[in-house]
């Protein structure tokens, strides 16, 4: 198992034994590891949605944030 899917599950899990543990402090923000949780869940369903499948290549870009 790679480091970033061990990684991966740890952060799921801890979101479910404690969810509204704070997770990320940036300036105006708090995420919480359920947040963060759902928002990379809602991320993630739309690059299925885009047809994004396992396997396949992104480039990402975006602003040094949590929220991007």
């Amino acid at each position: 198992m790679s480091a970033s899917m061990v990684l991966a599950l740890a952060l799921r899990a801890h979101a479910a034994s404690a969810p509204d543990s704070t997770a990320v402090v940036e300036p105006g923000r708090t995420w919480s590891y359920g947040a963060l949780d759902a928002h990379a869940d809602a991320q993630a369903a739309g690059l299925v949605a885009a047809g994004v499948r396992p396997g396949d290549r992104l480039v990402l870009l975006a602003t040094p944030s949590a929220s991007a």
